[in-house]
């Protein structure tokens, strides 16, 4: 069955054309075409092949305004493919006037994208993982405890809503924050005696390869 479906694929992608790169990531498990406006993909783990162009950014777009970011806010949106065992993902990178960055992981289910994850984004180049916008990881220094940590965020002005520990004295801290506050507040108590450990939170993700995706990546210049 596996060979009848890559030979049928292959068929596909031979009838589709004959002279355009074709990009193999993991071993095989994904096969990528990007031209100047469409994006050709076929997934073997999935079973999957299809053809989107930029429409295929609305269900984005329309996330992106549920957190107050219109059309003309956004200045970038680099565009990633991720192939790994478990599939291939959509990720992008959106960059905005107002200095907000999000990292955007989605999939193309029944012929159109949805969001899977809907982070922030570090500064970072290339492919991003996403960033918890409401999360931090923390370790108080010696003579302290989370309490004092706790008590610190909230001089700052922001709300701890929840504490979760995690390893010996590790905590997971959750806030109540908008935007991309969180960024501050580490930065914040990186610079604290009261506090040993502090990391933002990122996804974790799979093993893969990840392609750069220039039909469904936009630029305002």
């Amino acid at each position: 069955m596996k060979k009848l479906i890559l030979i049928l694929v292959c068929m596909a992608w031979s009838a589709y054309t004959y002279s355009a790169d074709i990009k193999i990531l993991s071993q095989g498990a994904c096969w990528a075409q990007d031209e100047s406006d469409t994006l050709k993909v076929s997934s073997f783990n999935e079973h999957s092949s299809y053809v989107v162009d930029k429409n295929f950014l609305g269900p984005l777009i329309q996330r992106l305004e549920k957190n107050s970011v219109t059309v003309s806010d956004i200045t970038n949106i680099d565009s990633y493919i991720h192939c790994s065992g478990l599939g291939l993902r959509h990720v992008f990178k959106v960059s905005t006037a107002n200095d907000q960055n999000f990292c955007v992981w989605g999939q193309y289910k029944k012929g159109e994208l949805s969001i899977l994850d809907f982070d922030l984004a570090d500064s970072y180049q290339g492919i991003c993982d996403g960033v918890v916008a409401n999360k931090l990881i923390v370790g108080p220094a010696n003579g302290f405890t989370i309490e004092d940590i706790s008590s610190e965020v909230e001089s700052y002005g922001y709300k701890v809503v929840a504490k979760s520990p995690l390893y010996k004295d590790i905590s997971s801290i959750t806030l109540e924050v908008e935007s991309n506050e969180i960024f501050k507040i580490h930065t914040l108590l990186k610079a604290s005696k009261t506090i040993r450990v502090v990391d933002l939170v990122t996804r974790q993700r799979p093993i893969g390869e990840a392609m750069f995706s220039e039909a469904l990546s936009y630029s305002s210049k």
